[in-house]
């Protein structure tokens, strides 16, 4: 660079005197002639300049303008490296390369934390276990709220069951419930029914005496205390051969009682409902007592009170007992732990 600079500063110091005339037909700098010219521009005319002095000073005035022209020219940009990825052939084995260590980065993980926790395993696929059928369990009685709750369901485990009070739908639905539970457990075993009530609502008791016969085990009914009107048309339903009546039990017969208020022609309505109910009851009665008609009608006209053995003769009951070991059937050992 410095030897391009030298040869443009030569090469104007030439054009400077040939100009002026200072250069010989030889081209040697040294048969310039000293020659001189007088500065006009406000100085004395006395005052001269070598003309050589000027012509080295605009050879060096172009030298430095070269130099600084040449160092403000911006460097040129450097080649942009390739990216790897980019180059085909190499970008599928970079990634490939990735993928294998990540999945040994994470085979490493799970030999550590299995060496932490030898237990925790990834779970087993197991072949689904065969069920076997389920068995059938025995029907199990209701769970007891109170102690006497829990005296009559130790009873209900024998078999045993009560109409105690006014026959309604209440007591209706217990009995229905008790029955329809026995028959469940056991369709063969008696059932024993107890009844000590005055009667009630006639729908409720022809209830109770549907699901007497609907059930599949024979139905015993005994009378403690005394079994009034429907009640004692559901003693007189029980089992052929086994109704019991205690000795100081009392048993009435009656037609039934309506309260019959309205139009007229709603009366008439209500007295022949009334009417059918009678006939149904007297129906009852007779089929199972096996007195006639005339027998039953008369004897449900009023209120017809029986003692234990009257009601023996009239055919409501077929026996009367006092000790419990009288009633045929009875499975008294259950519950008792004896076998």
């Amino acid at each position: 660079m410095f030897r391009a600079v030298a040869r443009r500063a030569v090469a104007s110091v030439g054009a400077l005197s040939s100009a002026v005339g200072g250069v010989g037909t030889g081209g040697s700098t040294r048969a310039i002639r000293r020659r001189t010219f007088s500065s006009g521009a406000g100085g004395s005319m006395d005052s001269k300049i070598p003309l050589m002095s000027v012509a080295l000073g605009a050879a060096a005035t172009a030298t430095a303008y070269e130099a600084a022209r040449s160092l403000e020219k911006p460097n040129p940009t450097p080649a942009a490296r390739p990216n790897p990825e980019l180059i085909p052939g190499k970008s599928t084995a970079s990634k490939s390369s990735k993928a294998a260590a990540a999945v040994e980065k994470k085979e490493i993980e799970k030999k550590e934390t299995e060496k932490k926790d030898p237990e925790k395993k990834e779970p087993e696929k197991k072949e689904p276990e065969k069920k076997e059928p389920e068995k059938k369990e025995e029907p199990k009685a209701p769970v007891a709220k109170s102690d006497a709750d829990l005296f009559y369901a130790q009873l209900l485990t024998q078999r045993r069951i009560f109409l105690n009070g006014r026959v309604d739908d209440k007591s209706a639905h217990t009995l229905v419930g008790k029955m329809l539970f026995l028959d469940a457990a056991d369709p063969t075993k008696p059932i024993v029914m107890y009844i000590n009530s005055g009667g009630g609502v006639v729908t409720s008791g022809l209830a109770i005496y549907d699901v007497m016969q609907h059930v599949r085990p024979p139905v015993y009914t005994v009378c403690l205390g005394h079994a009034e009107s429907m009640a004692a048309v559901l003693l007189c339903a029980g089992e052929k051969g086994h109704r019991y009546a205690l000795p100081n039990s009392r048993i009435m017969i009656h037609q039934p009682h309506h309260v019959v208020s309205g139009q007229t022609t709603d009366i008439i309505i209500k007295a022949k409902k009334a009417e059918h109910t009678r006939e149904t009851l007297s129906e009852i009665i007779q089929a199972h007592s096996g007195k006639g008609e005339g027998e039953v009608n008369a004897a449900l006209e009023r209120d017809t009170y029986m003692t234990a053995s009257e009601a023996k003769k009239f055919g409501i009951v077929d026996h009367t007992v006092t000790r419990i070991t009288e009633i045929e059937g009875l499975d008294l050992d259950k519950g008792n732990g004896k076998k």
